[in-house]
């Protein structure tokens, strides 16, 4: 490549990236380069709004100094400002070039033409996959409510819990959910008896919270009525409630209700609607990216999981991948 001489015309170009699991052409503008030390080239790239690449490339001056010849090179990025749409755009490119498999990095105005190959550890790039998740998310929430987010520096595993249900709320509207020991409360009523084994038997139990707000990273979100449905409840102390019920006074009955299954469904019409979040062609080019994403993290720990048991004897195989008894399941969400 020639070295820069002179300050840089801002000038969009077009990256073409390819490499074995990904084909993608960056659109971004060139805003600065400038060679430092005599064998530092450093570039700076827009790529989307609040989103710049640094590309740095380390070498040495050949013929006389016409011309800058790279060995090394690193690619980073900036967000300018913490939103949403800017943590998505960055942490999704970057994925894509770290599980690229390598790939063919052509910058014409830069006189670039060179196979590159980043590497980064299996747990920083999931790492990137979960801040787009969470990006994604918020964009969808952004959308939907007309909130506007700033990215956490860090998300509590509560605070991910809550996002997942006010996301699947807007989104899904209707969603099976972890669902833990509830309290409700009924009028005394002989009649209610029939109303309820209580003979810790499971049955059907509809429940309707309203309103039901959450809050997200700080931001109230408002998701109206919700209907709460159990379809294998059980009632705690069922005699107690049983004898609370037979006094027939009308006062209120406070109970404990559980899932035998730890689930329940979730049911939200009022939540707030969104309209596609993919209507630009650079963001919905970025969500459909997903199933290669996800190939290419999953092909990547196979591979280090049959570099694990290289050399192993099958009976030392069988022990390692052997599922471990943990006792009582815990319900994860995704």
């Amino acid at each position: 490549m020639s070295i820069p001489s002179g300050p840089t015309v801002s000038k969009p170009i077009v990256i073409p990236i390819a490499g074995p699991n990904f084909r993608y052409r960056l659109e971004a503008r060139i805003v600065f380069e400038e060679l430092l030390d005599d064998n530092k080239f450093i570039a700076r790239l827009i790529v989307d709004r609040n989103v710049d690449f640094i590309l740095t490339l380390l070498g040495k001056q050949v013929e006389g100094g016409r011309r800058f010849e790279f060995g090394q090179f690193a690619l980073n990025y900036r967000v300018n400002e913490p939103r949403p749409r800017a943590h998505f755009v960055a942490s999704t490119l970057m994925t894509m070039l770290a599980l690229s498999g390598g790939f063919q990095l052509k910058i014409p105005e830069l006189q670039i033409d060179q196979t590159l190959n980043m590497e980064l550890p299996l747990l920083e790039i999931s790492g990137l996959l979960r801040t787009r998740q969470t990006a994604f998310r918020l964009m969808v929430i952004e959308n939907a409510t007309g909130v506007e987010f700033l990215m956490p520096e860090s998300v509590s595993l509560a605070d991910w819990g809550t996002l997942a249900f006010v996301y699947h709320a807007i989104v899904d509207r209707s969603f099976i959910w972890p669902y833990g020991k509830h309290d409700t409360s009924i009028p005394a009523k002989k009649e209610s008896l029939t109303q309820f084994p209580l003979e810790n038997q499971p049955f059907g139990f509809p429940q309707t919270i309203t309103p039901l707000s959450e809050k997200v990273f700080g931001h109230v979100i408002d998701l109206g009525r919700v209907k709460v449905t159990t379809d294998d409840a059980v009632i705690r102390n069922p005699d107690a409630v049983s004898q609370e019920f037979q006094r027939n006074d009308g006062h209120l009955v406070t109970f404990g209700v559980e899932s035998l299954s730890g689930r329940a469904r979730y049911d939200c019409p009022e939540a707030p609607r969104w309209s596609a979040v993919d209507s630009e062609p650079k963001i919905k080019e970025l969500i459909d990216l997903e199933p290669q994403l996800d190939a290419a993290l999953f092909a990547g720990y196979n591979e280090l999981a049959a570099a694990t048991l290289a050399g192993l004897s099958d009976e030392e195989r069988a022990k390692i991948t052997s599922r471990p008894e943990t006792g009582k399941a815990f319900v994860i969400e995704e």
